[in-house]
């Protein structure tokens, strides 16, 4: 286990910082999107200037403005959907669960919504609480992500005490730890024991952060473009008013 951790370990490192590189130097994956898109999807120039990469996201496909107000359409339904499941009743929903995804959700609606008013108003200031979620949510995705790393070395740690507490919770210890053991993993005469389900799924949770940590980047890193990109728009209208 702690050979394969290590191994873990290293290549999601290595994903880390792909992500923070993709974030800083946002012209490589530009401009190889671009090269990519005037080949085999639609021609139009490759422009070396760096004012204009910043102006586009998903590899140069789509303005920044329509980036940015894609990633909010998805908020916005993951927000409905969130608020439609707490409203079904279930045993699993507890009054704290219900109240705190509903505050959650409507909190996601809201911003969700300025960035759509921001980009049609040409406003970057309705911009600023996409971008304080953001932010918010990249660091406590982060935390999580360095505590389930800390996680495949210690087992005794936040990340796996909190999975025993849940699998004893709801009593799944002894019952589908054996029952997922024989159906997924055949390489092995016995079936995991509990403790060795419990590092499965701390290996589980830590791909899953980080695929999530790449994504909040990304994310992060649009909403921000498109701040800066209205702030550009905002001073060059400012100046024009001001010779006129």
């Amino acid at each position: 286990f702690q050979t394969g951790a290590s191994i873990l370990a290293a290549l999601i490192i290595v994903f880390g910082i792909a992500s923070i590189v993709y974030a800083s130097l946002p012209e490589i994956p530009f401009t190889i999107g671009m090269r990519i898109s005037q080949f085999y999807l639609f021609p139009f120039p490759v422009e070396n200037d760096i004012t204009t990469m910043t102006k586009r996201c998903c590899c140069g496909i789509f303005s920044i403005t329509t980036g940015a107000q894609i990633l909010a359409a998805l908020m916005v339904l993951g927000a409905v959907g969130s608020i439609i499941s707490v409203c079904i009743p279930d045993a699993h929903h507890t009054t704290g669960t219900r109240i705190g995804t509903g505050v959650s959700s409507a909190l996601e609606l809201v911003v969700g919504a300025l960035v759509f008013v921001a980009c049609r108003k040409q406003r970057a200031s309705l911009m600023t609480p996409m971008l304080a979620y953001a932010a918010i949510s990249l660091f406590c995705i982060a935390v999580f992500f360095i505590l389930c790393v800390y996680g495949l070395f210690d087992q005794h740690s936040v990340v796996p005490n909190w999975i025993r507490f849940l699998l004893e919770q709801h009593d799944e210890m002894t019952t589908i730890a054996p029952i997922i053991a024989d159906d997924v993993i055949t390489t092995t005469e016995e079936p995991l024991n509990p403790e060795q389900y419990v590092f499965v799924i701390t290996v589980v949770f830590t791909l899953f952060t980080a695929i999530c940590f790449a994504f909040a980047v990304w994310y992060f890193n649009v909403y921000h473009k498109c701040y800066k990109h209205l702030r550009e728009l905002e001073s060059t209208r400012a100046y024009s008013q001001y010779e006129a």
